[in-house]
């Protein structure tokens, strides 16, 4: 019987952690702006990072380790900036728009695109080989969206908001992606925190210079006070921006990529789920379809290889 090792279940629970954040982020965004939630959700993420950092800077300290290994280039600053801009800022923006008009199980059939973006973004600018069949996983997760977004729209919304929120949580998706990949030269060589915490700090200064200067700009104000939104922002933020980022590098620490982006990739199952217990949205049969084919067409894409080898033994 097949047990998992620490990185297998801490694949399995960094999938566990975003899908619950999911939740809890669709119910944020019925109270707050996407916006607004964005720069919350970075400001608690950027206070954890902050206080693993000192911890970790005070063992290093004790431990006589060189820290000139933390240093940066101006390019690998201007690398993770921008990378942090894109993929922090302006792609959670678009992603908590897209949550609040097709909720949960819908955005998580839009996130089986993550795996083919990667893959084909790394061909294009990291040269690396592109198979048959990563187009063969890749029209599979683009069926199942284009079945999804067919689906009838909730009561509250038009079919024109269910396919405009599926056409920008794609583009939100697409954004991180893009960014992962783009800094990925950098992040080889720099430790995960301190590129996390660059990039969240890079994110932050036009999330909230765009926030201060709209003028629902007290609500910004307001959300950083105490209050009853505190017990649905604060988990969510724990969750999808600290705890599933700490375990989704141990995963990759301690289990092969390929296994763990299957694993990660749960976090759709467990979104579906989770969406119908506490949101009540319905498990319809188109919704289990979509799904159905676009994780067929994830582990397509993430098992390229190996099944070209059994084709061709």
């Amino acid at each position: 019987m097949w047990l998992p090792g620490i990185g297998e279940l801490s694949a399995l629970l960094a999938a566990l952690c975003w899908a619950i954040a999911l939740v809890l982020f669709k119910r944020s965004v019925a109270t707050v702006s996407p916006l607004h939630l964005n720069v919350f959700k970075n400001l608690v993420g950027l206070l954890l990072i902050g206080l693993t950092l000192a911890i970790q800077y005070g063992l290093l300290i004790g431990r006589g380790d060189d820290l000139s290994a933390y240093h940066l280039t101006g390019h690998d600053w201007f690398v993770l900036i921008f990378s942090g801009v894109l993929g922090v800022a302006l792609a959670d923006t678009l992603l908590f728009y897209a949550l609040d008009l097709v909720g949960v199980s819908l955005m998580s059939v839009v996130d089986c695109i993550y795996a083919p973006s990667v893959i084909l973004l790394g061909a294009l600018y990291l040269g690396e080989d592109i198979t048959p069949l990563l187009w063969v996983g890749t029209g599979l997760v683009l069926s199942g969206i284009f079945i999804s977004s067919r689906h009838a729209p909730p009561a509250d919304r038009t079919r024109g908001q269910l396919l405009a929120g599926m056409l920008l949580g794609a583009a939100a998706i697409f954004c991180i992606a893009f960014a992962i990949v783009y800094c990925k030269p950098v992040l080889e060589k720099t430790p995960v925190i301190w590129a996390t915490a660059i990039r969240m700090s890079a994110a932050m200064v036009p999330l909230v210079i765009v926030a201060l200067l709209r003028s629902d700009r007290g609500t910004m104000l307001r959300l950083c006070r105490p209050g009853r939104i505190w017990r649905l922002v604060i988990p969510a933020s724990i969750f999808g921006n600290y705890l599933s980022l700490i375990l989704w590098v141990a995963g990759f620490k301690y289990a092969d990529a390929a296994i763990n982006g299957v694993l990660n990739q749960t976090s759709v199952i467990f979104a579906l789920i989770l969406a119908a217990i506490f949101l009540h949205e319905p498990l319809t049969r188109r919704k289990v379809t979509a799904i159905s084919l676009a994780m067929v067409g994830a582990l397509v894409v993430l098992y390229d290889d190996e099944l070209l080898a059994w084709m061709n033994p």
